[in-house]
């Protein structure tokens, strides 16, 4: 369980994003873009990355997510892995293993 090798004590991990419409955090400030969206690719399927800084009552997240869709399917998979900012910058290098290992099978 890689979960418990980085900051399992504020670790955010969700099959849903952070916010049913992240636009509107951002528009209301709750969430801060820090970096992206860039394209990027999971399968065969086009996607989008970002970073954002979450705003919670306990402190700022940072959080990078990857969403993608399958309009044929009409799914939507990705993956989102946060924790505090500290923390993020400690472990970005895993961070980044793990959201670059992000995988769709047929």
């Amino acid at each position: 369980d890689w979960s418990s090798d980085v900051c399992s004590s504020d670790l955010y991990l969700g099959r849903t994003v952070a916010f049913t419409d992240l636009e509107q955090a951002f528009t209301d400030g709750y969430a801060v873009l820090s970096e992206g969206p860039t394209n990027t690719r999971v399968s065969t399927l086009a996607g989008e990355k970002l970073v954002y800084d979450l705003q919670t009552e306990n402190g700022t997240l940072r959080v990078v997510q990857v969403s993608v869709a399958d309009r044929a399917k009409g799914e939507v998979y990705g993956v989102v892995i946060g924790c505090s900012v500290v923390c993020f910058n400690e472990n970005r290098a895993t961070i980044d293993g793990i959201v670059k290992d992000f995988r769709l099978n047929s």
